[in-house]
């Protein structure tokens, strides 16, 4: 085993005799006497700390006398003569390659291992293209609104509602193009620097790197194109209902400040994340707590909140503090005229900032929520713990 990880001794010597060990890892020095299930050893000799075992070594005939039966060898020959000499043996496997991992005694545990890693840029994946789909959408639905009078007059020239539609899609098209190719290569770029950080924080293990797939590229780059072509639907089929006669008009201050859709669909996700929250309290509290839970259920109640936010803009536009001169005067009476125009600017961060609020917040109340239990397992008021080898002497007893 000493010879395949490989180990070397670091620091003091090989032990010598059955009371004698060298353990692996920093936690104790040579000189130290360590209290083991096998009686108390003196460790003489310290090895490098591999990462995925705290080993304990000592002398050859010791080793022999505490071990179970040897159930695995690892052999330094060639698979297939190793297969031949162990051919018509009932029970004996060969492992080779990836298969070595069926020899560890938790199989599962690289996969374990990677659950914090999964979680981290799962979520993070997640999150990035939900605020995406704002982004796109708010900046496509304030470009739509601010080019009325374009449409228009496309519409008089003669365009039909299909192609100033299939006009602003292809633009979306051409920017998705653009930036999924520019996310591409600088996530390409910039990955094995974030690689090496979450190993140096202890988030991945330290065997954890980047990989040579190809396939993560491509769906990198159609999901950002996807993003971009869902964010641009609502705001290309509104640019398809302008008329010709929008080429006639210019106005400062919007009409209906919602629309039919936006209204039901706003509405429609604020009922659903009430309901579904009431039947979780009543039901399985316990499900809140995990990770896709509170993760996606602020999802509805963001969403609904940037859907009926020009509902709100006018109100909360009249609560600001006046602006000193005639700037803030205009800055605030355009922001309150145009509601659709403000609620399109502030959606991607409000999106922004409620993720980030709600997540940062299940996250400290999930970590105070188990500080507290664990402390309430604990009802006496002092613990007294024994230094050394673990061990109290008879005054204390």
């Amino acid at each position: 085993t000493a010879a395949f990880a490989p180990y070397a001794v670091e620091a003091g010597r090989a032990p010598r005799a059955d009371d004698e060990v060298v353990v692996s890892g920093d936690w104790t020095r040579p000189g130290a006497r360590v209290r083991t299930d096998h009686g108390t050893v003196r460790v003489v000799g310290t090895v490098a700390d591999r990462g995925f075992e705290h080993a304990v070594f000592h002398t050859d005939a010791r080793a022999a006398e505490l071990s179970p039966a040897v159930v695995q060898l690892v052999v330094d020959a060639d698979p297939a003569a190793v297969r031949e000499a162990v051919r018509g043996a009932e029970g004996v496997r060969v492992l080779t390659g990836d298969g070595l991992r069926y020899a560890d005694a938790d199989p599962g545990r690289d996969s374990e291992a990677l659950t914090a890693m999964n979680a981290l840029f799962g979520t993070a994946g997640g999150v990035s293209a939900f605020v995406s789909v704002f982004v796109v959408a708010s900046t496509f639905a304030f470009a739509v609104d601010r080019r009325r009078r374009e449409f228009g007059l496309l519409r008089t020239a003669g365009a039909t509602p299909g192609q100033i539609r299939r006009m602003v899609a292809a633009e979306a098209l051409l920017v998705g193009v653009l930036a999924s190719a520019a996310g591409c290569a600088s996530g390409g770029y910039m990955a094995p620097s974030l690689t090496a950080w979450v190993v140096d924080v202890e988030l991945a293990p330290g065997w954890f790197t980047i990989g040579d797939a190809v396939w993560p590229y491509h769906a990198a780059f159609w999901t950002g194109l996807l993003v971009a072509l869902s964010g641009v639907v609502v705001a290309s089929w509104r640019a398809g209902r302008t008329g010709p006669v929008q080429a006639l008009r210019e106005a400062s201050a919007d009409g209906v400040a919602l629309t039919r859709g936006r209204w039901l669909c706003g509405m429609a996700l604020l009922l659903t994340a009430g309901v579904t929250l009431a039947v979780a309290l009543l039901g399985d509290p316990g499900d809140l707590l995990h990770r896709k839970t509170y993760v996606s259920r602020p999802m509805l109640l963001v969403t609904a909140a940037a859907l009926l936010a020009p509902l709100v803009v006018r109100p909360l536009t009249r609560l600001l503090p006046r602006l000193p001169g005639a700037i803030g005067m205009l800055v605030r009476e355009n922001a309150a005229a145009g509601v659709r125009r403000t609620a399109a600017v502030a959606a991607p961060v409000l999106v922004t900032v409620a993720l980030a609020g709600s997540l940062l917040g299940a996250t400290a109340t999930l970590d105070r929520a188990g500080a507290v239990e664990a402390r309430e397992r604990t009802t006496a008021a002092f613990v007294v713990t024994a230094a050394g080898d673990g061990a109290f002497d008879a005054r204390t007893l």
